[in-house]
């Protein structure tokens, strides 16, 4: 299984870095159309994102660890971060309101990662490992 990594500023500029490297390296992977990696794409940037808004405020000195990698039937984003943990179950996508119909603003972004990821798992950090882990993946049909 190929792996590519990338550390980085968590700072809102440097998204597009993120989101660039994503690009490239999935590119490359000739399993994957157009479509599906701006998907990937979208949830890794929205997950990065909230971590430099919620969990980091806006501390460009703290760093986003990327690391991708992907097989014929599995594509997996895992972002990590030494930010506060989160509860990650208290985010969930109600059917009765899909996203274009909920009204609040704001607190989308894990609901979005949900309907595009197949799967989440997430892993707050602990004695064992000073970082949170969220990997976010995507199963090829």
């Amino acid at each position: 299984m190929p792996r590519h990594s990338i550390n980085i500023a968590a700072s809102l500029d440097n998204l597009n870095v993120i989101r660039s490297f994503i690009i490239e390296k999935l590119r490359k992977f000739d399993k994957l159309t157009e479509k599906q990696i701006n998907e990937i794409v979208l949830a890794a940037d929205e997950y990065c994102a909230n971590i430099v808004k919620h969990s980091y405020n806006f501390d460009d000195s703290r760093e986003i660890e990327i690391e991708l990698s992907y097989s014929p039937t599995t594509v997996i984003v895992e972002v990590r971060d030494d930010g506060p943990p989160f509860d990650l179950s208290k985010f969930k996508i109600s059917p009765a309101k899909p996203l274009k119909k909920r009204k609040k603003n704001g607190g989308w972004g894990i609901a979005l990662i949900k309907s595009i990821a197949d799967e989440i798992r997430y892993r707050p950090k602990s004695s064992v490992d000073s970082k949170n882990s969220i990997k976010l993946i995507k199963k090829l049909k």
